[in-house]
């Protein structure tokens, strides 16, 4: 089940970029749109941390877990603060990216909108396996989401989250490597 729905796409036709025969609609977001997929993207890692933290008896996991919560908080917060900022003043412009471009980038990808199934997660390795598929999504849209945004320090914001993303993958990788050890 998806927890946003992207039946808000728009189609249309954008003039100059399409032949008479190429009447098909062209399925395309706003600027607005694909940050509030980033919203949900860490709406989504903020629940499924707080959710482990549940699952887990471990204090140093619990606590990573609950670090990466609030990073995903924060996160979210700047995503929504671009949103009421920057993104306001370039939506006429974002109207008219190519959104065929990005449903075809993102088309391949699930980028964590799924819900987790919590019942088969079995232990502390299987989570860390799934928060580290959380992180990579993330840092996946956050890339295609670079190539529809041309304000520089936007950019930098997007590029300064999915370098955290990266060091949560490296702290998620260290713990994997640390319940590895313990099962030898």
């Amino acid at each position: 089940m998806n927890d946003f729905p992207i039946s808000s796409q728009k189609s249309i036709l954008s003039p100059g970029r399409h032949s008479v025969d190429d009447l098909e609609a062209v399925t395309m977001f706003s600027v607005s749109e694909i940050v509030d997929i980033a919203i949900q993207l860490e709406r989504n890692g903020e629940r499924f941390y707080r959710r482990g933290i549940e699952m887990v008896s471990d204090d140093s996991m619990r606590q990573l877990l609950r670090w990466l919560a609030d990073e995903e908080v924060r996160h979210r917060e700047q995503f929504a603060a671009m949103k009421a900022g920057f993104l306001r003043r370039e939506e006429s412009r974002a109207e008219r990216v190519g959104g065929s471009i990005l449903q075809s980038a993102v088309s391949d990808h699930a980028f964590s909108l799924d819900e987790v199934d919590y019942s088969s997660i079995v232990d502390e390795a299987m989570l860390v396996d799934i928060a580290i598929g959380f992180e990579k999504d993330g840092i996946t849209f956050y890339e295609i989401m670079q190539g529809f945004i041309d304000e520089p320090e936007t950019l930098a914001l997007i590029r300064e989250i999915s370098d955290e993303e990266r060091k949560h993958i490296e702290l998620l990788t260290e713990r994997k490597d640390v319940l590895a050890s313990r099962a030898v």
